[in-house]
């Protein structure tokens, strides 16, 4: 089922837009995606109780403006400190998803043919010219020959004539080929990470933005009115604090 779109919320935040990020139509890789989805359902859920709130608030005739934009923050402070919460820890799990499957995709690999087989394939590839040497290991990675693959990236890489960084780049390459899901979760979840981390400040922005501020109004020389002033709740707080001052009673 498709969420109905809140256009009170940015594009951004809406749950549907995980469907965007690699893997999410195949459904063994979704599943490591779902937490990501939930979270930005969580969140555009939330955002849309606070502008409901602040245009209930609006209409109560027993608030000022101040009172209003007061009783409006403090409800969306109760609701997104949790929200909050969840967007750190979704994070969290998606590092540490990150790190397992980086770790998986970096195991050993053990040879699985004799000592004396392997010998002679990483001699064979060792004695041929550089360009055809990198196309024999590309073409044995095509063609999942695990055979050659592991003799060679079971080995030291001078053994098979292969410099430390192009040895490392095609053992990725054959980890990769013989384990499509966890190289397909890995790059769903690394971006799934990526999102999480850019669209994170645009949460905090879209809160304060729900609930809002009062603007201080007057006219110019041609009737229009301008904008001079902005007072955030942080701002009308503080001067309530401070004017309750004045009421308290003295101690006995």
């Amino acid at each position: 089922m498709v969420d109905e779109v809140d256009t009170r919320i940015p594009l951004d935040l809406h749950p549907g837009a995980i469907a965007n990020l690699p893997g999410y139509e195949e459904e063994e890789v979704r599943a490591v995606l779902n937490g990501t989805e939930r979270l930005l359902r969580t969140t555009t859920e939330n955002l849309a109780a606070i502008h409901d709130a602040k245009a209930a608030a609006a209409t109560d005739p027993t608030l000022t403006p101040a009172a209003a934009l007061l009783k409006v923050d403090d409800y969306a402070s109760a609701r997104m400190s949790t929200v909050t919460k969840q967007w750190d820890q979704i994070a969290s799990t998606l590092a540490n998803n990150i790190a397992q499957y980086e770790k998986e995709l970096s195991a050993p690999i053990i040879a699985k043919a004799s000592q004396m087989v392997s010998g002679e394939i990483r001699s064979h590839f060792k004695s041929l010219p550089q360009s055809e040497r990198v196309s024999a290991v590309q073409a044995a990675i095509r063609a999942g020959d695990e055979v050659t693959c592991s003799s060679l990236f079971g080995a030291p890489a001078y053994l098979s004539g292969l410099n430390e960084e192009m040895h490392r780049e095609f053992t990725r390459l054959w980890q990769e080929k013989v384990n499509p899901l966890v190289a397909k979760r890995l790059r769903a979840v690394s971006a799934a990470h990526e999102y999480v981390e850019r669209t994170g400040p645009l949460m905090l922005k879209e809160w304060h933005n729900a609930v809002g501020v009062i603007e201080e109004t007057r006219e110019d020389r041609s009737g229009r009115r301008i904008v001079v002033g902005r007072s955030t709740a942080s701002a009308i707080r503080k001067k309530k604090a401070s004017a309750d001052q004045r009421f308290a009673l003295p101690a006995n």
